[in-house]
Order: structure tokens, then C-alpha cells, then sequence
């Protein structure tokens, strides 16, 4: 927990194929839960705001968690773009021809065309500060992934091809480059940028025990509220514009999460 490591600590989790869902989204308009029990997706839904985000071992998921005074950054914007510029200058070392796009997107543009290939969340306390990012570096199961999937109640198989062209990832760049080299240039991009050294850790047993009880809490955390609402796919929205113009009648515009939306009471934080 954040009281426990008074230090930044950086980490990487490895995804079974789940679904991870904003704090304030609707599980009954975004995720078809019948068919994540059929393909065995897992659904969770995070602390921090955001829409629907779809992981398996394909992606490079990876955070960092610190104490709320190590970050001198005032605005969540700021918070935002330094974190995620370092996630694109980090693609950009290995060829790919990434971007960054507000608020807190990595992208690539091709011929006019858009794709996502990574993107950044964030949870504030008064406490802590954690931030968390993403990098696909294979192509999802995209049947599976449509499958479980929904944009306000509606079905996306219809708009595979549509949806295919704007998920872009390392291996269609760099084909050679392996995840943990990936791993590795983040580990030693985020230590420059923050001026920090990293030493391997393991977690420690207070740091499991929660781990466990948050598991036992998933069940009552995806209930939906009555205030929330479809926000739709994480990868297919930049600056809160649908950029799959097949899916547009669907959700055009969604609001990006506000400083409100990402931030607690108080936090805990664990890999």
C-alpha cells in the first residue's frame, strides 16, 4: 500500500483475457456478461473513470504509484501527458511511429487513418498519486473481444473489419521485438523521466492480503448505479470522439474522465 511504500514504485501485471470497466460505466449497457462466461473473460471494474478495456497476454500492462507529494504536477493534464509521452517515446525507440493524443492516448497516424496502441488511466487521493498504462503488442482475438463487448447494449461483431483497422500494435511495426524488451525500455524510460531508480521487489505479505480481499470484492464493485451510463471502448474513442466512423450511431461523443471521476477518498495500490 501506498502507507507501506513511502517510495514511487514502479510495476507490470500480466492479463488473462478480462474486461476492465470504468468506475462510472454501465456493465449491463457495455459488457455482454453472458459472453464472458462463455469464452471465460473475467470482468473487473477499476477505481479509476474511463470506458471498457479489453486485455489479454497481448498487452504490456504496467503502473506507477507514489505518494501524492513525490509528483510536483498540479493539473490531472499534466499528470496525463508526461506519463504517457514517456509510454510513446518509449514505442518510438523501437521504430514505431507513435503519438501522443489528449487526453491521455498513444497513437499512430497512417494515410489519414487513426489507430490507439496505448493509452493511460489515473487514480488521486489526497494520499497518492497512481498511474497506470497499456501497449498492445499482438493482435487481439477480435471475435472474442467483439463478443464480450457492447457499445449502449448493442452487439460490435457487424463492425469487425471496421474495428480492426484502428487497433494498431508493436508486432505490425517491429515484428522482432519482444514484450520484455518493450518491458524493459519502459522500466528504464519511466526511471529517467522521474529520476528514479528501480529495485526488484517482491510484494509484501500486507500487500497480498489486500490483493486477495479485492478479488473477493469484485462481485458487489460491478453492480451497476443508477447514474451510470455507457461510455463504450477505451480504443475506439480519442479526445472523446468515436473514431470508428462504423459505430458512430452507436456513441458518437463521450466525455473523457474529469479530475472528479479519477479521484478517492483514499487509495490502495498494489501490482
Amino acid at each position: 500500500s501506498v502507507r507501506e511504500r513511502q517510495k514511487p514504485t514502479f510495476f507490470f501485471t500480466e492479463w488473462r483475457p478480462t474486461v476492465s470497466i470504468g468506475t462510472s460505466q454501465s456493465c449491463a449497457l457495455d459488457i455482454d456478461t453472458t459472453n464472458c462466461s462463455k469464452h471465460g473473460v473475467e470482468i473487473v471494474r477499476r477505481k479509476s473513470g474511463g470506458q471498457a478495456v479489453y486485455l489479454d497476454p497481448g498487452y504490456i500492462v504496467f503502473g506507477l504509484v507514489s505518494p501524492r507529494s513525490f509528483f510536483p504536477e498540479a493539473e490531472l493534464d499534466q499528470l496525463r501527458r508526461r506519463f504517457t509521452t514517456v509510454l510513446v517515446n518509449s514505442l518510438q525507440a523501437y521504430g514505431i511511429p507513435a503519438q501522443f493524443a489528449k487526453p491521455d492516448n498513444a497513437i499512430i497516424m497512417s494515410n489519414d487513418s487513426l489507430q490507439t496502441i496505448g493509452n493511460s488511466g489515473q487514480v488521486l487521493s489526497n494520499a497518492a498519486i497512481y498511474l497506470q498504462g497499456s501497449i498492445r503488442t499482438a493482435p487481439p482475438d477480435l471475435s472474442r473481444m467483439l463478443d464480450v463487448l457492447k457499445i449502449n447494449g448493442n452487439a460490435l461483431q457487424t463492425y469487425q473489419k471496421e474495428i480492426a483497422d484502428a487497433l494498431g500494435y508493436t508486432q505490425a511495426y517491429n515484428p522482432d521485438i519482444e514484450k520484455e524488451k518493450i518491458k524493459q525500455t519502459l522500466l528504464e524510460n519511466f526511471g529517467k523521466e522521474y529520476g528514479l531508480t528501480f529495485n526488484p521487489e517482491e510484494l509484501s505479505s500486507e500487500e497480498k492480503r489486500r490483493v486477495e480481499e479485492l478479488v473477493r470484492e469484485t462481485p458487489q464493485r460491478l453492480e451497476d448505479k443508477a447514474h451510470y451510463k455507457t461510455r463504450g471502448v477505451c480504443y475506439f474513442f480519442v479526445g472523446g470522439k468515436n473514431i470508428v466512423p462504423a459505430t458512430r450511431h452507436l456513441l458518437d461523443n463521450t466525455s473523457p474522465s474529469t479530475a472528479q471521476d479519477s479521484t478517492l477518498s483514499e487509495v490502495s495500490a498494489h501490482a
